[in-house]
């Protein structure tokens, strides 16, 4: 049975979260694995993800840090990204307020 590996990014606002995202998104994509992506807002708003490519399947847990109040969301989030279909890997960004 293949498993799917689970990458979290943290860091403080604006420590280059999203960039990191972005290039390993590319690099997985050149290796052509399946991936999705898993992010995490404390606002009601997301724009990090549109600067995401279109066809990266994509959900926001907004509205609070998913390390604490908003926690009991991942777990439900993640599993209906892994049966829509398999994926190879998918990439977790936390908010900048998160402290994993």
């Amino acid at each position: 049975m293949k498993k799917t590996k689970l990458f979290l990014l943290s860091g403080f606002l604006g420590s280059g979260k999203t960039s990191l995202l972005k290039t390993l998104i590319s690099d997985s994509l050149k290796k052509t694995e399946q991936i999705a992506v898993l992010m995490n807002e404390a606002g009601s708003l997301n724009f990090d993800s549109e600067q995401l490519p279109s066809h990266i399947p994509k959900r926001d847990i907004l509205n609070g840090c998913m390390c604490c109040s908003v926690q009991g969301l991942v777990a439900p989030t993640l599993l209906a990204l892994l049966q829509e279909r398999f994926f190879d890997v998918i990439f977790i960004e936390a908010s900048g307020l998160a402290i994993p």
